[in-house]
């Protein structure tokens, strides 16, 4: 199940009830305005394969059960919007605690990463 919620100026916390949808394989809310921390209960959602959390106003601590996702290599939590960012990210995934928007190269490849699922999604429209 595939959830995408990119660029719809969306604000205030990621609900915690998102834990709800069991089957989730794909989250997308990049590109949005939400802040606060990313809830724990993210972490119970064993199917989850792909969250892109980039370009919001996300900051704080990454909670354990986030970071020991078996997928959590897969998931795209940075960069955010300028001032934000987590204070725990892990420095060997290659990415600074804090990234901003006038980091070209990670804004780059959000706006790749975001061409490449919108071409996916068509062609899965396509074949159906």
């Amino acid at each position: 199940m595939r959830l995408n919620l990119r660029s719809n100026n969306l604000s205030g916390e990621i609900p915690a009830a998102i834990s709800n949808l069991t089957k989730l394989e794909t989250l997308y809310l990049f590109y949005n305005n939400l802040s606060g921390e990313i809830p724990a209960a993210i972490g119970n959602l064993t199917n989850l394969y792909e969250l892109y959390l980039s370009f919001n106003n996300l900051s704080g601590m990454i909670p354990d059960e986030v970071l020991n996702h078996p997928y959590f290599n897969n998931w795209k939590l940075t960069p955010q919007n300028d001032g934000y960012g987590f204070d725990n990210y892990p420095a060997s995934s290659g990415m600074s605690k804090v990234r901003s928007l006038n980091d070209r190269p990670a804004e780059k490849e959000a706006v790749r990463l975001a061409r490449k699922a919108e071409i996916r999604e068509r062609t899965v429209r396509e074949v159906r």
